[in-house]
């Protein structure tokens, strides 16, 4: 699949796209936007910071413990299969995405970002509680 595709939190221009690699652009178009805190079995992909400005959160599975680091114009991050991630724009801006072969049945959704809609939202916790979701929808 080549081609534009929205997000709720701006779009994907996706321009290569094999059974063995992925090449898209990640165009965050307003402050606050933000993706769902997401991993993946299978996809190991790198990101270039092309500009704005980024706040990226990830999980060590192993500790269980959130990291945060900011991502500015020239930075670069890989994210391994397994690492739940996720990108917060600060100031609007684009990042290249390569990655081994994209699937969208290789998203496992952690937090909802923008992209999940009120009408989809799963049951809510009650006070105290968490609820995880490792759904591909």
């Amino acid at each position: 699949m080549h081609g534009k595709i929205k997000k709720g939190w701006g779009y994907e221009l996706i321009w290569a796209s094999t059974d063995k690699y992925c090449g898209k652009i990640l165009v965050f178009e307003k402050a606050e936007a933000k993706f769902s805190m997401h991993f993946h079995k299978e996809k190991d992909e790198t990101w270039f910071v092309n500009d704005g400005k980024f706040k990226l959160l990830w999980i060590d599975t192993s500790t269980a413990q959130l990291f945060q680091k900011d991502l500015v114009a020239g930075s670069t991050h890989h994210n391994p299969p397994l690492l739940p991630h996720q990108l917060i724009c600060i100031e609007p801006g684009s990042i290249t995405e390569v990655s081994t072969a994209d699937s969208v049945d290789d998203n496992y959704r952690v937090i909802p970002g923008d992209s999940q809609s009120a009408e989809k939202e799963k049951p809510k916790a009650g006070l105290g509680d968490t609820i995880i979701s490792l759904s591909n929808d």
